[in-house]
């Protein structure tokens, strides 16, 4: 049985997100991506959500996180992976239902966020996690 996330874009602009799944229990191996594309929420009613599923009955955990955002002719993106069972990432990604992801204007920057549906959001920011971070700009 496949694995589910939700996935919140609370930007301006489309998201490209793509889940890295984990091969098995070790973030050693991937098992493959999963790609989803993610309206924005041009008309202020609330962000915009999808329901995306990953995996199957062995590899249930997720390696990483994509993200790309374009902002006129300017792509950014984030990559975050995992790399060691237990690590702050690993927990963020495998132990919440829910992702977040905004655009902060001040760092013009991708945030992305978890939390299960019932509990506080955890922001997951450069430094914070600091050696599973990647962001880059294109």
């Amino acid at each position: 049985m496949a694995e589910k996330k939700k996935i919140i874009n609370n930007t301006e602009q489309e998201l490209e997100v793509t889940l890295v799944v984990r091969e098995g229990e070790k973030p050693e191996k991937t098992a493959g991506t999963v790609n989803a594309t993610i309206p924005s929420d041009l008309k202020g009613h609330g962000a915009n959500q999808k329901w995306v599923e990953y995996g199957n009955d062995t590899n249930i955990y997720l390696n990483g996180i994509d993200v790309k955002l374009s902002i006129g002719e300017v792509d950014l993106t984030t990559k975050k992976k995992v790399l060691g069972c237990g690590k702050p990432l690993d927990n963020e990604l495998n132990a919440n239902d829910t992702i977040e992801i905004s655009f902060d204007h001040t760092t013009n920057s991708i945030v992305v966020s978890t939390c299960n549906s019932d509990e506080e959001i955890h922001i997951l920011k450069e430094g914070k996690i600091e050696d599973e971070d990647n962001d880059s700009e294109k």
